[in-house]
Protein backbone atom coordinates (compact mmCIF):
# COMPACT_ATOMS: atom_id res chain seq x y z
CA UNK A 1 0.00 0.00 0.00
CA UNK A 2 2.83 2.40 0.82
CA UNK A 3 4.44 2.00 -2.62
CA UNK A 4 1.01 2.37 -4.29
CA UNK A 5 0.47 5.58 -2.36
CA UNK A 6 3.86 7.03 -3.20
CA UNK A 7 3.57 6.07 -6.86
CA UNK A 8 0.07 7.51 -7.20
CA UNK A 9 1.20 10.74 -5.59
CA UNK A 10 3.54 11.46 -8.48
CA UNK A 11 0.74 13.02 -10.62
CA UNK A 12 -2.30 14.62 -8.99
CA UNK A 13 -5.09 16.50 -10.68
CA UNK A 14 -7.01 19.28 -8.92
CA UNK A 15 -10.72 19.45 -9.75
CA UNK A 16 -13.39 22.01 -8.93
CA UNK A 17 -16.83 20.36 -8.77
CA UNK A 18 -20.18 22.12 -8.72
CA UNK A 19 -22.90 19.74 -7.53
CA UNK A 20 -26.49 19.90 -6.39
CA UNK A 21 -25.96 17.13 -3.83
CA UNK A 22 -22.58 17.08 -2.12
CA UNK A 23 -23.15 13.82 -0.19
CA UNK A 24 -24.28 11.94 -3.27
CA UNK A 25 -21.21 13.14 -5.20
CA UNK A 26 -18.76 12.05 -2.50
CA UNK A 27 -20.52 8.67 -2.18
CA UNK A 28 -20.20 8.22 -5.93
CA UNK A 29 -16.43 8.74 -5.66
CA UNK A 30 -16.31 6.08 -2.96
CA UNK A 31 -18.32 3.59 -5.08
CA UNK A 32 -15.97 4.16 -8.04
CA UNK A 33 -13.01 3.31 -5.72
CA UNK A 34 -11.33 6.67 -6.38
CA UNK A 35 -8.67 7.65 -3.82
CA UNK A 36 -9.13 11.24 -2.70
CA UNK A 37 -5.93 12.92 -1.46
CA UNK A 38 -7.49 16.23 -0.45
CA UNK A 39 -10.98 17.65 -0.12
CA UNK A 40 -11.73 21.34 0.34
CA UNK A 41 -15.44 22.14 0.67
CA UNK A 42 -16.06 25.72 -0.47
CA UNK A 43 -19.79 25.69 0.23
CA UNK A 44 -22.66 23.20 0.11
CA UNK A 45 -22.59 23.22 -3.72
CA UNK A 46 -18.86 23.53 -4.51
CA UNK A 47 -15.90 21.37 -3.57
CA UNK A 48 -12.25 21.06 -4.61
CA UNK A 49 -10.78 17.55 -4.71
CA UNK A 50 -7.35 16.15 -5.57
CA UNK A 51 -7.15 12.71 -7.19
CA UNK A 52 -4.63 10.69 -9.16
CA UNK A 53 -4.61 11.74 -12.80
CA UNK A 54 -4.98 8.09 -13.87
CA UNK A 55 -8.41 7.99 -12.23
CA UNK A 56 -9.74 11.09 -13.99
CA UNK A 57 -11.50 8.92 -16.60
CA UNK A 58 -13.60 7.38 -13.79
CA UNK A 59 -14.75 10.70 -12.39
CA UNK A 60 -15.73 11.97 -15.85
CA UNK A 61 -18.69 9.59 -15.65
CA UNK A 62 -20.15 11.88 -13.03
CA UNK A 63 -19.93 14.92 -15.29
CA UNK A 64 -23.57 14.52 -16.40
CA UNK A 65 -25.00 15.43 -13.02
CA UNK A 66 -22.07 17.57 -11.87
CA UNK A 67 -19.96 20.27 -13.42
CA UNK A 68 -16.32 19.15 -13.15
CA UNK A 69 -13.41 21.42 -14.22
CA UNK A 70 -9.65 20.86 -14.05
CA UNK A 71 -8.06 23.83 -12.24
CA UNK A 72 -4.52 22.56 -11.71
CA UNK A 73 -1.97 19.79 -11.37
CA UNK A 74 0.52 18.58 -8.80
CA UNK A 75 3.59 16.38 -9.18
CA UNK A 76 5.47 15.74 -12.41
CA UNK A 77 2.79 17.10 -14.69
CA UNK A 78 2.71 20.38 -12.83
CA UNK A 79 6.50 20.71 -13.20
CA UNK A 80 6.21 19.90 -16.91
CA UNK A 81 3.49 22.52 -17.33
CA UNK A 82 5.62 25.10 -15.51
CA UNK A 83 8.62 24.22 -17.69
CA UNK A 84 6.55 24.38 -20.90
CA UNK A 85 5.05 27.71 -19.89
CA UNK A 86 8.48 29.16 -19.10
CA UNK A 87 10.53 27.27 -21.67
CA UNK A 88 11.69 30.37 -23.55
CA UNK A 89 12.78 32.02 -20.30
CA UNK A 90 14.46 28.83 -19.07
CA UNK A 91 16.19 28.32 -22.42
CA UNK A 92 17.43 31.93 -22.35
CA UNK A 93 18.68 31.49 -18.80
CA UNK A 94 20.41 28.24 -19.71
CA UNK A 95 22.11 29.74 -22.80
CA UNK A 96 23.10 32.81 -20.78
CA UNK A 97 24.46 30.61 -18.01
CA UNK A 98 26.49 28.57 -20.51
CA UNK A 99 27.93 31.77 -22.00
CA UNK A 100 28.71 33.10 -18.53
CA UNK A 101 30.44 29.88 -17.49
CA UNK A 102 32.30 29.82 -20.80
CA UNK A 103 33.56 33.38 -20.30
CA UNK A 104 34.50 32.80 -16.65
CA UNK A 105 36.75 29.95 -17.77
CA UNK A 106 38.71 32.18 -20.16
CA UNK A 107 41.84 33.97 -18.94
CA UNK A 108 41.77 37.60 -20.10
CA UNK A 109 44.72 38.98 -18.14
CA UNK A 110 48.05 37.86 -16.66
CA UNK A 111 49.49 40.09 -13.94
CA UNK A 112 53.05 39.53 -12.77
CA UNK A 113 53.94 41.16 -9.45
CA UNK A 114 57.59 42.22 -9.31
CA UNK A 115 59.32 45.58 -9.20
CA UNK A 116 61.71 44.74 -12.06
CA UNK A 117 60.36 45.05 -15.60
CA UNK A 118 63.15 42.78 -16.77
CA UNK A 119 62.02 40.00 -14.41
CA UNK A 120 58.35 40.54 -15.38
CA UNK A 121 59.17 40.21 -19.10
CA UNK A 122 61.36 37.16 -18.46
CA UNK A 123 58.67 35.37 -16.43
CA UNK A 124 56.02 36.20 -19.05
CA UNK A 125 58.19 34.61 -21.75
CA UNK A 126 58.67 31.48 -19.64
CA UNK A 127 54.93 31.24 -18.97
CA UNK A 128 54.14 31.63 -22.67
CA UNK A 129 56.54 28.80 -23.45
CA UNK A 130 54.54 26.64 -21.04
CA UNK A 131 51.15 27.59 -22.52
CA UNK A 132 50.12 30.15 -19.90
CA UNK A 133 48.57 32.81 -22.14
CA UNK A 134 45.60 35.14 -22.32
CA UNK A 135 42.44 34.24 -24.26
CA UNK A 136 42.80 30.57 -23.39
CA UNK A 137 40.82 28.28 -21.10
CA UNK A 138 42.07 28.39 -17.54
CA UNK A 139 44.09 25.47 -16.26
CA UNK A 140 43.30 23.45 -13.17
CA UNK A 141 45.38 23.41 -9.98
CA UNK A 142 47.46 20.34 -10.92
CA UNK A 143 48.37 21.81 -14.32
CA UNK A 144 49.38 25.13 -12.77
CA UNK A 145 51.53 23.37 -10.15
CA UNK A 146 53.24 21.34 -12.87
CA UNK A 147 53.99 24.46 -14.93
CA UNK A 148 55.18 26.37 -11.86
CA UNK A 149 57.63 23.61 -10.91
CA UNK A 150 58.90 23.36 -14.48
CA UNK A 151 59.56 27.11 -14.73
CA UNK A 152 61.40 27.05 -11.40
CA UNK A 153 63.47 23.96 -12.34
CA UNK A 154 64.37 25.47 -15.71
CA UNK A 155 65.49 28.74 -14.09
CA UNK A 156 67.11 27.77 -10.79
CA UNK A 157 69.78 30.41 -11.24
CA UNK A 158 67.27 33.23 -11.75
CA UNK A 159 64.08 32.47 -9.81
CA UNK A 160 63.83 31.75 -6.10
CA UNK A 161 60.06 31.35 -5.78
CA UNK A 162 56.99 31.44 -8.01
CA UNK A 163 53.24 31.20 -7.38
CA UNK A 164 50.40 31.17 -9.92
CA UNK A 165 47.02 32.16 -8.51
CA UNK A 166 43.79 32.45 -10.49
CA UNK A 167 41.40 35.21 -9.42
CA UNK A 168 38.33 35.39 -11.62
CA UNK A 169 39.46 35.64 -15.23
CA UNK A 170 43.09 36.51 -14.60
CA UNK A 171 46.26 34.89 -13.31
CA UNK A 172 48.19 36.65 -10.54
CA UNK A 173 51.87 35.65 -10.75
CA UNK A 174 54.01 36.27 -7.68
CA UNK A 175 57.74 35.82 -8.14
CA UNK A 176 60.94 36.27 -6.17
CA UNK A 177 64.25 36.70 -7.95
CA UNK A 178 67.08 34.46 -6.78
CA UNK A 179 69.68 36.58 -5.07
CA UNK A 180 73.04 35.36 -6.28
CA UNK A 181 76.00 36.57 -4.30
CA UNK A 182 78.10 39.08 -6.15
CA UNK A 183 81.49 37.62 -6.85
CA UNK A 184 83.96 40.27 -5.81
CA UNK A 185 86.17 41.08 -8.75
CA UNK A 186 89.91 41.32 -8.24
CA UNK A 187 91.61 44.41 -9.69
CA UNK A 188 95.16 45.68 -9.45
CA UNK A 189 93.85 49.00 -8.10
CA UNK A 190 90.41 49.03 -6.50
CA UNK A 191 87.98 50.46 -3.94
CA UNK A 192 85.80 48.33 -1.67
CA UNK A 193 82.15 49.33 -2.20
CA UNK A 194 78.73 48.24 -0.91
CA UNK A 195 76.73 45.80 -3.04
CA UNK A 196 73.38 46.98 -1.61
CA UNK A 197 71.64 49.65 0.42
CA UNK A 198 72.51 48.97 4.05
CA UNK A 199 73.59 50.24 7.45
CA UNK A 200 77.23 49.30 8.10
CA UNK A 201 77.68 46.97 11.08
CA UNK A 202 81.30 45.89 10.71
CA UNK A 203 84.35 47.00 8.68
CA UNK A 204 87.56 44.99 8.44
CA UNK A 205 90.05 46.98 6.32
CA UNK A 206 93.27 45.11 5.55
CA UNK A 207 94.50 47.65 3.00
CA UNK A 208 93.36 51.12 2.01
CA UNK A 209 91.59 53.91 3.91
CA UNK A 210 88.13 53.66 5.50
CA UNK A 211 85.83 56.45 4.33
CA UNK A 212 82.68 55.20 6.09
CA UNK A 213 81.99 54.28 9.70
CA UNK A 214 79.96 51.62 11.53
CA UNK A 215 76.21 52.48 11.79
CA UNK A 216 76.50 54.77 8.77
CA UNK A 217 73.93 54.33 5.99
CA UNK A 218 75.29 53.53 2.52
CA UNK A 219 73.67 53.08 -0.87
CA UNK A 220 74.57 50.41 -3.36
CA UNK A 221 77.85 51.39 -5.02
CA UNK A 222 79.07 53.73 -2.25
CA UNK A 223 82.80 53.47 -1.47
CA UNK A 224 83.60 52.17 2.03
CA UNK A 225 87.36 51.46 1.80
CA UNK A 226 89.24 53.46 -0.80
CA UNK A 227 92.51 52.60 -2.51
CA UNK A 228 93.16 56.27 -3.35
CA UNK A 229 95.42 57.77 -0.67
CA UNK A 230 95.40 61.58 -0.61
CA UNK A 231 97.83 64.13 0.82
CA UNK A 232 96.86 67.80 0.77
CA UNK A 233 93.95 67.05 -1.53
CA UNK A 234 96.22 65.35 -4.04
CA UNK A 235 96.53 61.64 -4.76
CA UNK A 236 99.75 60.50 -3.18
CA UNK A 237 99.32 56.82 -3.87
CA UNK A 238 96.83 54.34 -5.35
CA UNK A 239 96.66 50.86 -3.85
CA UNK A 240 94.44 47.81 -4.01
CA UNK A 241 91.95 48.28 -1.18
CA UNK A 242 91.06 45.00 0.53
CA UNK A 243 88.82 44.03 3.41
CA UNK A 244 85.30 42.91 4.28
CA UNK A 245 82.20 44.87 5.16
CA UNK A 246 79.05 43.60 6.86
CA UNK A 247 75.80 45.50 7.05
CA UNK A 248 72.14 45.42 7.99
CA UNK A 249 70.19 44.73 4.80
CA UNK A 250 66.40 44.88 4.35
CA UNK A 251 64.43 42.28 2.47
CA UNK A 252 60.69 41.66 1.95
CA UNK A 253 59.43 38.14 1.21
CA UNK A 254 55.90 37.29 0.03
CA UNK A 255 54.80 33.70 0.57
CA UNK A 256 51.74 31.44 0.31
CA UNK A 257 51.25 28.61 2.76
CA UNK A 258 48.40 26.03 2.72
CA UNK A 259 45.94 25.29 5.50
CA UNK A 260 44.95 21.64 5.05
CA UNK A 261 41.82 20.16 6.65
CA UNK A 262 41.75 16.54 7.79
CA UNK A 263 38.45 14.93 6.67
CA UNK A 264 37.49 11.55 8.07
CA UNK A 265 34.84 9.26 6.60
CA UNK A 266 31.15 9.55 5.87
CA UNK A 267 28.41 10.45 8.35
CA UNK A 268 25.93 8.07 6.71
CA UNK A 269 23.85 10.91 5.28
CA UNK A 270 23.49 11.26 1.51
CA UNK A 271 21.19 12.80 -1.09
CA UNK A 272 20.70 12.75 -4.84
CA UNK A 273 20.75 15.91 -6.95
CA UNK A 274 20.74 16.90 -10.60
CA UNK A 275 23.94 18.60 -11.77
CA UNK A 276 24.83 20.60 -14.90
CA UNK A 277 28.54 20.27 -15.68
CA UNK A 278 30.49 22.66 -17.91
CA UNK A 279 34.27 22.13 -18.11
CA UNK A 280 35.26 21.76 -14.44
CA UNK A 281 32.35 23.90 -13.22
CA UNK A 282 29.15 22.29 -12.00
CA UNK A 283 25.82 23.77 -11.05
CA UNK A 284 23.78 21.67 -8.63
CA UNK A 285 20.03 22.05 -8.95
CA UNK A 286 17.58 21.84 -6.03
CA UNK A 287 20.36 21.38 -3.47
CA UNK A 288 18.87 22.56 -0.19
CA UNK A 289 20.70 22.21 3.14
CA UNK A 290 24.16 21.89 1.64
CA UNK A 291 26.71 19.72 3.42
CA UNK A 292 29.73 21.57 4.78
CA UNK A 293 32.05 18.75 3.60
CA UNK A 294 31.02 16.15 1.06
CA UNK A 295 32.07 13.61 -1.54
CA UNK A 296 30.26 13.45 -4.89
CA UNK A 297 29.70 10.36 -7.02
CA UNK A 298 28.46 11.22 -10.52
CA UNK A 299 26.15 9.13 -12.69
CA UNK A 300 25.94 10.74 -16.14
CA UNK A 301 22.57 11.10 -17.82
CA UNK A 302 23.99 13.00 -20.79
CA UNK A 303 27.63 13.28 -21.83
CA UNK A 304 29.24 14.16 -25.14
CA UNK A 305 32.92 13.87 -26.05
CA UNK A 306 32.69 16.81 -28.47
CA UNK A 307 31.04 19.51 -26.37
CA UNK A 308 32.26 20.21 -22.80
CA UNK A 309 28.79 19.90 -21.28
CA UNK A 310 27.12 17.06 -19.41
CA UNK A 311 24.18 16.36 -17.10
CA UNK A 312 24.61 14.02 -14.18
CA UNK A 313 22.53 12.56 -11.37
CA UNK A 314 24.88 12.93 -8.41
CA UNK A 315 24.94 11.18 -5.07
CA UNK A 316 26.36 13.53 -2.43
CA UNK A 317 27.74 11.86 0.69
CA UNK A 318 28.21 14.01 3.79
CA UNK A 319 31.73 13.84 5.26
CA UNK A 320 32.69 14.34 8.87
CA UNK A 321 35.44 16.86 9.62
CA UNK A 322 37.42 15.76 12.65
CA UNK A 323 39.88 18.63 12.95
CA UNK A 324 42.09 20.88 10.89
CA UNK A 325 45.73 19.95 10.47
CA UNK A 326 46.49 23.64 10.97
CA UNK A 327 44.44 26.21 12.77
CA UNK A 328 44.93 29.75 11.48
CA UNK A 329 47.37 30.48 14.32
CA UNK A 330 49.36 27.32 13.65
CA UNK A 331 49.35 28.11 9.94
CA UNK A 332 50.78 31.58 10.59
CA UNK A 333 53.58 30.14 12.73
CA UNK A 334 54.36 27.49 10.09
CA UNK A 335 54.28 30.09 7.32
CA UNK A 336 56.78 32.24 9.23
CA UNK A 337 59.02 29.22 9.83
CA UNK A 338 58.82 28.35 6.12
CA UNK A 339 59.80 31.90 5.12
CA UNK A 340 62.67 31.81 7.63
CA UNK A 341 64.04 28.66 5.98
CA UNK A 342 63.81 30.32 2.56
CA UNK A 343 65.81 33.30 3.83
CA UNK A 344 68.41 31.12 5.55
CA UNK A 345 69.03 29.31 2.26
CA UNK A 346 70.28 32.65 0.91
CA UNK A 347 72.70 33.29 3.76
CA UNK A 348 76.28 32.17 4.29
CA UNK A 349 77.55 30.78 7.60
CA UNK A 350 78.67 34.19 8.86
CA UNK A 351 75.35 35.84 7.99
CA UNK A 352 72.12 35.71 9.97
CA UNK A 353 68.63 37.11 10.49
CA UNK A 354 68.57 40.10 12.83
CA UNK A 355 64.78 40.36 13.09
CA UNK A 356 61.57 39.79 11.18
CA UNK A 357 58.10 41.34 11.14
CA UNK A 358 54.85 40.29 9.47
CA UNK A 359 53.70 43.29 7.42
CA UNK A 360 50.33 41.79 6.48
CA UNK A 361 48.57 38.48 5.96
CA UNK A 362 45.19 37.14 4.93
CA UNK A 363 43.58 33.74 4.66
CA UNK A 364 41.72 32.79 1.49
CA UNK A 365 40.69 29.37 0.09
CA UNK A 366 42.57 27.48 2.82
CA UNK A 367 45.79 29.38 1.99
CA UNK A 368 47.69 31.96 4.04
CA UNK A 369 49.13 34.88 2.04
CA UNK A 370 51.84 36.68 4.00
CA UNK A 371 54.34 39.51 3.49
CA UNK A 372 57.30 39.44 5.91
CA UNK A 373 59.96 42.12 6.38
CA UNK A 374 63.47 40.93 7.34
CA UNK A 375 66.53 42.69 8.70
CA UNK A 376 69.58 40.64 7.71
CA UNK A 377 73.20 40.74 8.77
CA UNK A 378 75.02 40.17 5.47
CA UNK A 379 78.37 40.56 3.78
CA UNK A 380 77.94 43.63 1.54
CA UNK A 381 81.50 43.63 0.18
CA UNK A 382 82.07 44.41 -3.49
CA UNK A 383 84.89 46.02 -5.45
CA UNK A 384 85.25 48.70 -8.08
CA UNK A 385 88.27 49.24 -10.28
CA UNK A 386 90.20 52.49 -9.93
CA UNK A 387 90.98 53.83 -13.38
CA UNK A 388 94.60 54.96 -13.60
CA UNK A 389 95.27 58.16 -15.52
CA UNK A 390 97.99 58.08 -18.12
CA UNK A 391 101.35 59.06 -16.68
CA UNK A 392 100.68 57.71 -13.16
CA UNK A 393 103.57 55.63 -11.74
CA UNK A 394 103.12 53.28 -8.77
Amino acid sequence: MENRFLNSFENLIILKVKTKNMDRFLNSLYKLDIDIYRVNVINYKEVIVEINEKEYSKIKRLNILNKINIIGYKGKKNKINVINYNKILLLSLFVGLCILIFLTNIIFKIEIKHSSEKIRNFVMEELNKNDIKTMQFRKNYKELEKIKNKVLNDNKDKLEWLEIERIGTKYIIKVEERKIKNITKDYKFQDIISNSDAVIKKIVATNGIKVKEVNEYVKKGDTIITGSIYLNDKIKKIVKATGEVYGEVWYKLSIEYPLVNDIKGETGKSKKVLSLNFFDKNIILFNKNKYKNSNVVKEYIFKNSIIPFSISYDTIYELKEISGIYTEGEGILNAREYSKRKIQEMLDNDEYIISSKVLKYNVNSNTIYMDIFYKLYMNITDSKEIKIEEGYHD
